[in-house]
């Protein structure tokens, strides 16, 4: 496990994503991969490496199992529209007493939202990952479908692939679970893989690691679900602050407080991510939401207007689906419910 120099971190890492000013930030024109700067033609050979962790001037970039400070070269041209998020590769230049980012690879994949405070910027949470582990629970903190939603709409967008983990399950009385899972049956039946899990009780725990195996995930969520705690369940000599419940709340005291990649060896990644309460989404028009809803698509040919929102049109083909069950009613008042926020945040 790295080492971290507290009194470098940038306040940008501070505490609550949506509590953060400041952020990652990617091209708002795209979200998709780019390159964000040119290379440096300076002298020196340039090595590849990865981005682990960030601070103010500079960033923590792994480079063949060796963990080097970094500066970054004048031709990096970071500001608010072009950022560096953990899981970057980039290019570093060694020179005597320094390690210098000549450039910043395209992103193959990445997770992102809007700043909470600042609303036209991106931010990056990771980048370059293979899989979102999105954490959730049950009963400390209650399930929340509506978010679970909108984070398979952002892996979409970023082109990872979605995990739902679902943790403390051990506290789930074994003649509720049925009922307090059943939230996440439509996201089963559209195909997206769940997995129940307990780090108290080892449930789950050796099939998620074959899932993380020789990948980069980033585990993302709620407040409280125990994403660190399942990161020391797979590796325990990784030292992670680990809190507890907030009686008031019923959410989780933060424990993590910066983005952090963690090795946990043959080749496996794990991104932890502070937990948050809201998740909004990167510029998604409301005329393209109902593409991340697969469940309409089998039903939408039979619309009466191509672009129909399945909301107010007459001749709507969805909304009788919707009715008799065949499409998930919660999931539907979901997708009602983020085209209205759309829509009031392009008014």
């Amino acid at each position: 496990m790295p080492r971290r120099n507290k009194t470098r971190i940038d306040p940008r890492e501070i505490e609550d994503f949506e509590d953060d000013p400041q952020a990652d930030y990617e091209d708002p024109k795209t979200r998709g991969p780019k390159t964000l700067v040119r290379k440096d033609e300076a002298e020196g050979t340039a090595v590849a490496g990865m981005v682990v962790g960030i601070w103010a001037k500079g960033c923590e970039v792994v480079v063949e199992g060796e963990l080097l400070d970094c500066v970054f070269s004048p031709a990096v041209k970071l500001d608010d529209e072009n950022d560096l998020a953990v899981g970057d590769r980039v290019q570093i230049r060694r020179e005597p007493g320094r390690n210098v980012v000549t450039s910043i690879e395209e992103r193959s994949t990445l997770l992102s939202r809007p700043d909470p405070l600042l609303k036209h910027r991106e931010r990056v949470i990771a980048a370059n990952i293979d899989l979102v582990v999105h954490v959730a629970s049950v009963i400390e903190p209650p399930l929340r479908a509506a978010l679970v939603d909108r984070f398979l709409i952002a892996i979409q967008r970023g082109g990872a692939a979605p995990l739902v983990v679902v943790n403390k399950i051990d506290l789930a009385p074994a003649d509720l679970r049925e009922d307090l899972l059943s939230p996440l049956e439509p996201c089963r039946q559209i195909g997206i893989p769940i997995l129940l899990l307990s780090t108290k009780t080892g449930e789950g725990l050796e099939e998620l690691r074959q899932r993380l195996l020789g990948r980069t995930s980033v585990f993302a969520g709620h407040s409280g679900v125990g994403k660190s705690s399942i990161i020391r369940a797979l590796k325990p000599e990784v030292t992670i602050r680990v809190g507890g419940i907030s009686a008031k709340r019923g959410t989780g005291r933060h424990t993590t407080t910066r983005v952090t990649l963690y090795e946990l060896g043959s080749e496996t990644r794990v991104i932890d991510t502070p937990g948050i309460r809201e998740f909004g989404l990167w510029q998604v028009d409301p005329g393209e939401l109902r593409f991340y809803f697969p469940e309409f698509e089998p039903f939408a040919v039979k619309c009466r207007f191509n672009d129909c929102l399945h909301i107010e049109e007459p001749d709507c083909a969805i909304k009788p689906e919707v009715e008799r069950e065949a499409i998930s009613p919660e999931r539907y008042a979901s997708y009602v419910k983020i085209v209205e926020e759309l829509r009031g945040a392009s008014d």
